[in-house]
C-alpha cells in the first residue's frame, strides 16, 4: 500500500472518529436538557441547528448549537480543547438567538460544558480578539483547570455548566385514584363470594 493511500485511510478514520465523538456530545447535551425538564427535537434539515429546546408549558424554543472536542492534557495538570465555530453562524443575529455549548471529552467521560450565547461569544471573538480566524471559521483554544476556564488569557468560568437560561422544571405526577376510589367504580368485595370462612376466597365448601 503506498503512503498516500495510508495517509488517506488514516484522515477517512479520524473524520469517522470525529462524527462518532460529535453526536455523543450532541446526545449528552440532549440528556442534560431533558433532565432539566425540557423537550428536545434534532432538525430533519440541518441548516445550523443541532438540536431544538422546548419548554412544553408555553412553547418556548431555543437553538442551541454543540461542539464537541477531545481534551489534551497539559503540563500544569489541567488540559486543553479546540473548538471550531462556523464564522458567518457566529456574526449573523438569529430569531430566536443561538446558544451555543461546547462539550469536552477527557479521559472517557464529558467533563466540561461550557454553555455560551451567540452575543457573547461574538463579542468575545470581535472586542477581545478571542479565537483565530481560518478561511470560514474561527478556532477557540479553550484550557481548563479545577479554578478557571481560559482563552488567551481570558476567563470563561462563567460560562462553566451555565445552564441558568433553563432553569429546571419539575414535573410532578399525581399518583391515580385506586379501582374502588374511582367514580362509578366497582367494588369487588360487593360480587366476590365469601367462603364460610369469611376470606372471600374461591366458593364455599359443598357438601349436602
Amino acid at each position: 500500500m503506498t503512503r498516500s493511500l495510508v495517509k488517506r485511510r488514516k484522515s477517512l478514520e479520524v473524520s469517522r472518529q470525529h462524527l462518532y465523538t460529535g453526536k455523543s456530545g450532541q446526545l449528552a447535551v440532549m440528556a442534560e436538557f431533558v433532565s432539566r425538564g425540557y423537550n428536545v427535537a434534532v432538525p430533519e434539515v440541518d441548516i445550523g441547528d443541532d438540536i431544538f429546546v422546548v419548554r412544553d408549558k408555553d412553547g418556548d424554543l431555543s437553538r442551541v448549537q454543540v461542539k464537541t472536542a477531545t481534551a489534551k492534557e497539559l503540563q500544569n495538570g489541567g488540559y486543553s480543547a479546540t473548538f471550531k465555530v462556523s464564522l458567518r453562524q457566529l456574526e449573523a443575529p438569529h430569531t430566536p438567538e443561538m446558544n451555543y455549548v461546547l462539550v469536552v471529552r477527557h479521559q472517557e467521560r464529558w467533563t466540561e460544558f461550557l454553555v455560551i450565547g451567540r452575543e457573547d461569544l461574538y463579542e468575545l471573538h470581535a472586542m477581545h480578539n478571542l479565537g483565530s480566524e481560518q478561511e470560514d471559521s474561527v478556532v477557540f483554544s479553550i484550557s481548563f483547570a479545577a479554578d478557571d476556564v481560559l482563552c488567551k488569557k481570558q476567563s470563561l468560568k462563567s460560562y462553566r455548566n451555565q445552564w441558568s437560561r433553563w432553569p429546571i422544571i419539575r414535573h410532578d405526577v399525581k399518583h391515580a385514584p385506586c379501582l374502588s376510589e374511582e367514580p362509578g367504580a366497582m367494588n369487588l368485595s360487593t360480587v366476590l363470594p365469601e367462603r364460610a370462612g369469611g376470606d372471600g376466597q374461591g366458593p364455599p365448601p359443598g357438601g349436602a
